[in-house]
């Protein structure tokens, strides 16, 4: 898994890149597995989130 997600107060920012996502023409949401290091021991946890496919942030 290469996708990372660092949390910025209360949202993630993604950082990485899909190939492929199955019907993501037509489909509005999208659900993103991503790796994070918020554990300060070092372990990586994944996070699961929920993404508006219609909505565009910059």
């Amino acid at each position: 898994m290469k996708t990372a997600a660092k949390k910025d107060g209360e949202h993630y920012i993604l950082n990485g890149t899909k190939a492929m996502i199955t019907d993501a023409s037509i489909g509005d949401y999208a659900l993103v597995f991503a790796k994070t290091d918020d554990n300060p021991v070092g372990s990586m946890d994944i996070v699961s989130l929920l993404l508006n496919s219609r909505t565009t942030l910059e």
